[in-house]
């Protein structure tokens, strides 16, 4: 062998093997996020690599008797991995790949177990230490084999690049993780990797039985594709995945939130027809196999959706239900309908024949059969046509109203996770059958089918047992989305009837019925049953006050706190608060910054001018700032910088000793900005660096002392009550503190918090944080430094005519977490008078900056408003 030709083979391979260029990231399982990289060289590139020229030269080098052709088809991988592994002169990598061949092995058997490998390096045991962990690097798991359960090796690496989290388990349930496939045309997949279990075995025996069930339905489409396409089940590192087709439409319930309703018949057929599957899935599943399947966990979050971009025309789409971690296989007994066991899934899309008020008895008392996944998909579908006649607002809104009745119906439902559920046991919900009168309402001329569906959801699906079959749903359906005719039979409820619940009979209210705000309070979460979980609001000013010319009245209640009048619109149980009830609709704080930016202009109809005049309402009143600048607001750092000189060019002159900014990283350093060029100054002291303490509530607590220290000098006679020219300006005084934050700080909380309505995910125990238990749910004290602020001041607290200090959360970004912790801060803090409000960023700044002040403007838009109330 040429010693000068083997040190440059060797050296050209080592080259090669290290060049980025030629590497890839895959991936191991072997957490449950499955994002450990590691890297591997695809076999496309060791062939070119290894031409036949080369594999000549390296055949006469190291004495190899082998055609060229053998060498590139059978021992490419090790041959590579050999002289990786050896010294710069090639030494010994011809016998040991003869040893290999004497043994039988080639590249598909690749890569081999260290047992194996010792044996061909028993008197080297470091260079086999070196061959085995080289190895992987040559050898990547081959993704176009049969993965049926297949237990792979604990280092071997996947050829798939990570792309994200899509949902994360927890310690107990299956996470989702988005991988993308580097050779050829196939589609992205999911990956959910979690600790093994029986739900994981029965998960891929469905899967199993969905791909080899060869029958068709009745409109000549195989199981499969109801379903999502599973591409095989492997497990590595204790962890089972499962390798599922790609939905690029994301689940229902990201394709509510991020995409905008239909906006012609054509897409409202579209959509309509893509919803006939779900009960045909049902249907088809009751079927597959032996003895047939319960989904047992139907809602949004399950059903993904395939969009179809090509072409010209509205975008098709198609649903698919996934995420088969709670099925079960149906029990055929010789005198009952084939049913499953309850595995306690998720309960706001829990049929009312399911539920039961001790949850030790769920899982063995409950039955579970194809009725009740109808009712699961009937919740889902209300809600859709919800989504696509009336908005994504409208189906947040649906969402708390429901919320809301079961907590002043039936408290004890929402402790044991009901909490959104669409029925309360005994009878279905009031919030559905107004939802099913206002989807009527509000369908639009061409609509031709929205009413009809309606009416059979809520005659035949949303009713008492027996419930009509899935097939049964879909064909009448499909019969009427043909437009042909339709008799849909209204039914009542005999006094025999199998379950207590109610028919839901569509009768408008009375003429000039109004639902009041105290009809939807829930209990106090403190146990106080004086102080309601909803605030009253106090107001100074008069009606004529306010921009546009829009007053407020409070009438007195016998204990002397404030209480809205009955007499008015209620704006909370109904949802009838409307965008253009808040003064300056279009301004937002994006809006205002691109109007100074742009150097005042354009300023259309004069509505920045207008707004700028109006802000002048809250001259006097201390404008106090605080920036959550902890490590996961960086990605929203741009837009507070907005929101912060949009607010500071807004309010500049109203509060003329100057506005004073507060970073939750430094809470004892505050900054006084009078301009927005001194805003832009202490912006640029936001460093973005990746800290993760929890300073909110030290930051909090210190800018409400300021407060307090302001309102209650050391002499009486200076009291600012006194103060006050009340009766003259009709006008705030006092201080507003804006908080702009995504409401993530500290750690995560445990178990998590309460998903995003339509989820139906709920505290862990179907529980609401109260009392020291919010602790728990990583509210991290700043609850009870607001509660201690108020109870602090009883002068503020007794003083009636305003709220001398409120606060006002600004949101930014859709952390479930975050949200939920805004909202329990709005909502649920027991306070006598509220002086906490939330508003998305996104919102109309008058509605930011007023908040607490006015209690129409506190609760606008809706309650579940995702786009202006909460949600960045």
């Amino acid at each position: 062998m040429a010693t000068h030709s083997a040190i440059q083979l060797s050296s050209d391979l080592k080259t090669f093997a290290n060049d980025d260029k030629t590497r890839c990231d895959g991936i191991v399982i072997d957490n449950k996020k499955g994002d450990t990289v590691r890297q591997y060289i695809p076999n496309s590139e060791l062939v070119e690599f290894w031409t036949p020229g080369r594999v000549e030269e390296a055949c006469n080098i190291l004495g190899i008797d082998l055609p060229i052709q053998t060498v590139r088809e059978h021992h490419l991988r090790l041959l590579s991995t050999l002289l990786l592994t050896a010294d710069n002169h090639c030494t010994h990598v011809k016998e040991r790949l003869d040893d290999f061949r004497r043994q039988g092995i080639v590249d598909v058997k690749l890569p081999l177990s260290r047992d194996v490998v010792g044996s061909i390096f028993s008197d080297a045991p470091k260079d086999a230490d070196a061959f085995y962990s080289n190895q992987f690097l040559f050898s990547p798991a081959n993704m176009d084999t049969n993965l049926w359960d297949l237990p792979l090796g604990p280092e071997l690496i996947l050829p798939l690049k990570f792309i994200g989290q899509l949902q994360d388990g927890g310690l107990s349930s299956q996470s989702v993780s988005k991988y993308a496939r580097y050779e050829g045309s196939k589609p992205s997949e999911i990956f959910p990797p979690h600790a093994l279990r029986a739900t994981f075995r029965d998960e891929v025996q469905l899967y199993r039985e969905l791909q080899d069930d060869g029958t068709t339905t009745r409109d000549y489409k195989r199981p499969s594709e109801y379903f999502l396409s599973c591409y095989g089940t492997f497990q590595q590192n204790g962890f089972g995945a499962i390798v599922l087709e790609y939905a690029n439409g994301g689940s229902l319930l990201d394709y509510f939130r991020k995409t905008t309703p239909p906006q012609n018949r054509d897409g409202l057929c579209q959509f309509y027809n893509a919803l006939l599957d779900l009960p045909r899935a049902v249907f088809t599943l009751s079927n597959v196999g032996s003895s047939g399947y319960t989904h047992q966990d139907i809602k949004p979050g399950n059903i993904f959706v395939f969009c179809d971009t090509a072409g010209s025309g509205t975008p098709k789409i198609r649903l698919k239900l996934g995420d088969f971690g709670m099925s079960s296989k149906l029990i055929v007994g010789p005198d009952s309908e084939p049913y499953s066991h309850d595995n306690q899934a998720t309960l706001a899309y829990s049929a009312p024949e399911l539920m039961v008020q001790d949850v030790r008895l769920r899982d063995r008392t409950q039955r579970v059969s194809q009725p009740a996944e109808i009712w699961a998909v009937g919740c889902v579908m209300i809600e859709s046509l919800t989504w696509a006649v009336r908005g994504e607002a409208a189906r947040g809104a649906f969402a708390w109203k429901r919320h809301d009745e079961i907590a002043a119906r039936r408290q004890f439902m929402s402790e044991i996770g009901y909490a959104f559920a669409f029925h309360d046991g005994q009878t279905i919900l009031d919030a559905v059958k107004t939802a099913a009168l206002e989807i009527s309402k509000s369908v639009c001329e061409y609509d031709k089918y929205t009413k009809r569906i309606v009416d059979l959801l809520t005659t035949d699906v949303l009713r008492p047992t027996p419930r009509k079959a899935g097939d049964y749903i879909s064909g009448t359906l499909q019969d009427v989305l043909d437009g042909k005719a339709v008799r849909i039979k209204k039914r009542s409820v005999s006094n025999g009837a199998r379950s207590p619940i109610k028919t839901a009979t569509l009768e408008p209210p009375a003429q000039g019925s109004k639902r009041t705000r105290s009809s939807w309070e829930a209990p106090p979460p403190h146990g106080n049953a004086h102080h309601p979980c909803k605030h009253h609001h106090l107001n100074s000013y008069a009606p004529a006050a306010w921009p546009g010319g829009r007053g407020t009245e409070l009438a007195t209640a016998a204990d002397g706190g404030a209480v809205h009048d009955a007499s008015r619109p209620s704006t909370v149980g109904s949802g009838s608060v409307a965008l253009a009830d808040c003064p300056h609709p279009d301004i937002t704080a994006e809006s205002l910054y691109n109007y100074h930016k742009g150097g005042k202009m354009p300023d259309q109809q004069g509505k920045m001018r207008s707004f700028l005049n109006d802000v002048n309402f809250f001259n006097g009143r201390d404008q106090i700032l605080v920036i959550d600048d902890s490590g996961s607001m960086a990605l929203h750092k741009l837009e507070v910088e907005k929101v912060v000189i949009a607010i500071t060019y807004a309010v500049k002159r109203a509060d003329p000793d100057g506005i004073e900014l507060y970073f939750t990283s430094n809470p004892t350093t505050g900054y006084r900005v009078t301009s927005v060029k001194s805003a832009k100054a202490v912006l640029r002291k936001w460093e973005g660096k990746a800290d993760y303490s929890n300073r909110m509530a030290a930051t909090l607590k210190r800018v409400l002392d300021r407060v307090t220290e302001k309102a209650q000098p050391d002499q009486a006679s200076k009291s600012p009550w006194k103060a006050l020219p009340l009766a003259k300006t009709q006008k705030p005084a006092g201080a507003s503190v804006l908080v702009l934050t995504n409401g993530v700080w500290g750690a995560s909380p445990v178990g998590g918090l309460p998903s995003a309505p339509g989820d139906g995910r709920l505290l862990r125990g179907g529980q609401s944080p109260s009392g020291n238990q919010a602790r728990d749910w990583g509210l991290c004290g700043v609850d009870d430094c607001i509660r201690n602020f108020f109870s602090s001041s009883p002068e503020m607290a007794e003083r009636r005519g305003l709220l001398y200090a409120t606060v006002q959360f600004i949101s930014f970004g859709n952390s479930v977490d975050g949200l939920e912790r805004l909202k329990y801060l709005d909502d649920c803090l027991g306070l006598k008078h509220d002086m906490v409000d939330t508003k998305s960023h996104k919102a109309p700044l008058w509605s930011i900056l007023m908040g607490s002040l006015d209690p129409d403007i506190d609760s606008w838009p809706a309650r579940g408003n995702a786009k202006f109330r909460m949600h960045g």
